[in-house]
């Protein structure tokens, strides 16, 4: 199945395990992304101008929907479905 490109942003926070499962599934999903950095102030702006007020990370921006870390994990495991619909949903 080929992948359709869509734009995705991940964003993390230094020493995030979290954030790094989420980074390889994509990976091993074959999905592209660019990550972007909570910690830093513009990239908090940016999400502010966004309506999104969380500093929790994982966060995933897909298209024009944000995905929150409290969605993309189910206690310690990655929530597979989610993440699928989501990106699935995307490509329509």
């Amino acid at each position: 199945m080929e992948r359709i490109k869509r734009k995705l942003r991940v964003y993390t926070t230094p020493k995030c395990i979290r954030c790094r499962q989420l980074k390889r599934w994509l990976k091993i999903k074959g999905f592209e992304f660019e990550e972007l950095d909570l910690s830093n102030t513009e990239v908090q702006a940016d999400l502010v101008m966004k309506d999104v007020y969380s500093t929790s990370s994982p966060i995933l921006e897909v298209g024009k929907r944000f995905i929150m870390a409290n969605e993309i994990f189910e206690g310690e495991r990655l929530n597979e479905k989610v993440l699928q619909e989501a990106l699935e949903a995307s490509s329509r």
